[in-house]
């Protein structure tokens, strides 16, 4: 059986799995390089992301969660048509401007699965739009929201949505909105309700949604 060999990075010898020091001139000696590269896999090695940055964003700081369907999976990563590498859930990057791409694979038992790719915008004329009064959760909602960043002033859109129902759904640009009787038609009931908002500058840029969760006691 040949020996398993790893390369050391201050000799031009090889350190052999027996713990014996051979030179270059052993015979049947295989270098650990070759046999930690994975291979490509015949079976379906099944790799998702589970967390993206939004796209677009402005946020230049991108993080990725993704799991594997099979146990004992490992993962690399390569990062906008660069080198695969070994990396773990969670994975951030920092970026520029521009479209960037992240690429997974998983690896099991040395057998190297098919990619997964997910491609994002960073657009630094993106606005913010920050909510900072959130609704009373024993009142009808008041809620209170603003925009910031370039190219101001900013247009709202507002929606709220209770369970999968939109409820409401339409401008609101005084940067401020209150759910009742007058833009529903109704007053809400006790229950759980999701509102969101999103800001657009004179650019025509449209930010990210900010999103608040509650529920109303009734």
């Amino acid at each position: 059986m040949p020996k398993i060999c790893q390369r050391t990075t201050t000799s031009l010898k090889f350190v052999c799995a027996l713990g014996l020091t051979a030179s270059l001139a052993v015979s049947g000696c295989i270098f650990g390089s070759d046999l930690e590269e994975p291979t490509p896999s015949e079976s379906a090695i099944t790799v998702r992301f589970t967390g993206t940055p939004f796209n677009p964003t402005k946020d230049r700081q991108a993080s990725f969660d993704f799991e594997c369907e099979q146990e004992n999976c490992t993962f690399q990563c390569a990062f906008s048509g660069g080198p695969f590498e070994d990396c773990e859930s969670g994975h951030t990057v920092t970026v520029g401007s521009g479209t960037h791409t992240m690429e997974i694979k998983g690896v099991v038992d040395g057998e190297l699965g098919a990619a997964v790719a997910y491609t994002w915008t960073v657009d630094p004329t993106m606005p913010t739009v920050n909510i900072y009064q959130f609704p009373d959760p024993h009142q009808e909602p008041y809620i209170k929201f603003r925009c910031e960043g370039l190219n101001l002033p900013c247009t709202f859109e507002c929606q709220l949505q209770a369970s999968e129902t939109v409820l409401s759904q339409g401008a609101c640009n005084e940067g401020w909105i209150r759910y009742n009787n007058e833009n529903l038609g109704s007053p809400l009931q006790g229950g759980d309700y999701t509102f969101q908002v999103r800001a657009t500058n004179v650019l025509n840029v449209q930010s990210t949604p900010a999103t608040h969760r509650w529920t109303l006691s009734r």
